[in-house]
């Protein structure tokens, strides 16, 4: 069979134009991209029930919208967190696995993965910080130091394992100036019977 130029010509523009409009939506759709800060080095991704496997630094491509996301290496504990990305939104995820295994603690042993739990560390605690502020609006006035008594946040007894709760303990020489300290909270717009209260009457 003999192909004339003419028909060559057509194939390879039909062909171009192929091209060109697969260029054009594949460019259209919509993308939102996640950076991946990652402790140990290497680990997978589930990412909607489809799994990756990703490194630290890699700048992950994904569609707008809501996605779970599970990280997880053998021996090490699994992280898992669901995000709702906006359109050519980019977002960093900071994720640093716990180790399980002495080879697991020994993996994470460099400069890089130290450097990402360091990170990783100071914004789960900004986080317990912000979520505090917000369930314990009286942390704004503590401590509270006079002759009387001392009233400050600590540990909370009834849920001591657990770091998004607190108490309030109270030192003071004479249980006679209970009243007193509930008034002043009162004046700032605290109610003490909505916090769990430590004494320490001296």
């Amino acid at each position: 069979m003999i192909i004339n130029k003419k028909t060559i010509l057509i194939i390879a523009l039909v062909f171009s134009l192929i091209v060109t409009i697969l260029t054009v939506y594949y460019f259209s759709i919509p993308r939102s991209y996640i950076k991946i800060e990652l402790a140990p080095h290497q680990a997978y991704l589930n990412i909607d029930k489809n799994i990756k496997n990703i490194t630290n630094g890699k700048n992950l491509s994904i569609s707008p919208g809501k996605h779970s996301l599970v990280f997880y290496r053998d021996q090490f504990s699994s992280f898992s967190q669901n995000i709702d990305i906006k359109r050519n939104e980019t977002i960093t995820l900071t994720v640093a696995l716990k180790a399980l295994t002495t080879e697991a603690k020994n993996i994470l042993n460099t400069d890089e993965s130290n450097k990402i739990i360091e990170k990783y560390t100071s914004i789960k605690l900004d986080k317990q910080s912000d979520s505090l502020d917000a369930n314990y609006p009286i942390l704004k006035i503590l401590p509270i130091n006079n002759k009387y008594y001392q009233l400050f946040s600590c540990k909370s007894q009834k849920y001591p394992n657990d770091s998004s709760k607190i108490a309030l303990c109270v030192i003071m020489d004479d249980l006679g100036y209970s009243d007193t300290l509930y008034e002043e909270a009162q004046r700032y717009g605290y109610n003490l019977n909505d916090y769990e209260l430590i004494w320490n009457i001296k």
